[in-house]
């Protein structure tokens, strides 16, 4: 078997085409399946393309689907070098362990440009502050003479998709957030390997597009119990309405998508778990505080609660 991926299969627009050129791999759990072989021939690789790709590659290692893969190696760490996971992704790809690199991830930026890619687990997200001060507060900073107004909104997004992703994607402990931009746009990146949306909110209900759509609804939550309120997605949603953005989630068979206002959701290739993306516009009039005057609370964020 030979899984080509070239430019066509990459970029946001094109994430259907990569996820089903890889979603055989879930087939394989535990079947060290060989003569498989990659050959990544694409010029370039988006955040959520390289993330993808790369839970792929976790996914097919930790759980011994394919035997001794082949894949044209020197191209791959190539593309995978701006993101700052290239190390991982060779080791991804040869099978060996690599969680203890996971830790040593580290933002970079230039002029105008920075990547922060950011372990995904709760090692690393021990509690709220570790992750405003070791990592939004980066995203801070590179913010803070370019839109000063609207850097708690870009820390609120990040925290509640790494919430999101620290409660709920308990069966893998190897996701990488990823947030880069420049002084025009914001985009965030998770992927992981867990249980998706569906599975999660409401497992036993087969209306999928109904599960998707509710997910998305201020008040709907899966972990009542603990006393979660349920407007973290909702909220990222108001946050990209009001800045022009775009969101999209795939997760299991479904894919949500908020565009130029309007809200679309269909079927997808298979995908074990969630892949979110966001991209925010920086925008110099808006009335975002406005709008979210009555939501926010500027004492604490309250997202995190891992005792």
């Amino acid at each position: 078997m030979i899984v080509n991926i070239n430019n066509s299969d990459v970029g946001i627009n094109n994430l259907s085409t990569l996820i089903r050129k890889l979603s055989f791999i879930f087939n394989y759990e535990g079947k060290n399946v060989p003569n498989c072989e990659f050959k990544i021939t694409a010029t370039k690789l988006d955040a959520v393309s390289a993330l993808v790709i790369f839970k792929a590659f976790d996914f097919a290692s930790k759980y011994s689907c394919l035997e001794s893969p082949k894949a044209n190696l020197n191209n791959i760490l190539k593309l995978f070098s701006i993101y700052g996971i290239e190390n991982l992704m060779k080791k991804l790809v040869n099978q060996e362990e690599a969680d203890g690199l996971y830790n040593n991830l580290k933002p970079s930026k230039t002029a105008d440009f920075f990547i922060a890619p950011h372990p995904i687990n709760r090692e690393s997200f021990k509690n709220k502050q570790d992750l405003e001060n070791k990592y939004t507060q980066f995203i801070a900073d590179y913010y803070q003479n370019i839109c000063p107004e609207l850097v708690q909104y870009f820390k609120t997004c990040i925290c509640e998709i790494a919430s999101n992703f620290l409660y709920h994607a308990l069966e893998d402990n190897n996701s990488i957030l990823m947030a880069q931009g420049n002084k025009k746009k914001i985009e965030i990146v998770c992927v992981d390997n867990s249980k998706g949306i569906l599975t999660t909110l409401n497992p036993d209900n087969k209306d999928h597009f109904q599960v998707m759509r509710s997910a998305f609804q201020r008040g709907v939550t899966s972990k009542k119990d603990e006393f979660h309120c349920g407007t973290g997605l909702w909220y990222i949603e108001k946050i990209a309405q009001q800045l022009n953005g775009t969101l999209r989630v795939y997760s299991e068979d479904m894919l949500y998508v908020f565009k130029d206002g309007k809200v679309f959701v269909k079927k997808s290739p298979y995908w074990k778990g969630s892949i979110f993306y966001l991209k925010l516009n920086i925008l110099k009039n808006t009335k975002i505080d406005d709008f979210f005057a009555k939501f926010n609370n500027p004492n604490k964020l309250d997202l995190f609660n891992t005792q």
